[in-house]
């Protein structure tokens, strides 16, 4: 299933994860860390927080992701921002 698609890639749904698949102009290049440290960085965030989806693998031209069901992160960033701030 389609999720969105703009000038800078296309994500969809299929088989229980989200991939997204960049196009050209728009990839993944490891010379601007996008490598297994960044990865790690990544699942990490997702472990501790919850709401941010595991990146199960990735490629230069592709991010294939764990759904994530929940609060958006979205909402949670609106929260956040308002806790900060009380």
């Amino acid at each position: 299933m389609l999720i969105k698609e703009d000038y800078r890639s296309r994500v969809e749904f299929i088989d229980g994860k989200f991939i997204k698949t960049f196009k050209q102009g728009f990839l993944l290049d490891s010379n601007e860390g996008y490598d297994e440290n960044w990865q790690a960085h990544i699942n990490n965030f997702s472990r501790l927080y919850g709401h941010f989806p595991k990146i199960i693998e990735f490629y230069k031209n592709k991010l294939v992701m764990e759904q994530v069901h929940g609060q958006s992160f979205t909402e949670f960033r609106k929260q956040s921002y308002r806790s900060n701030l009380e």
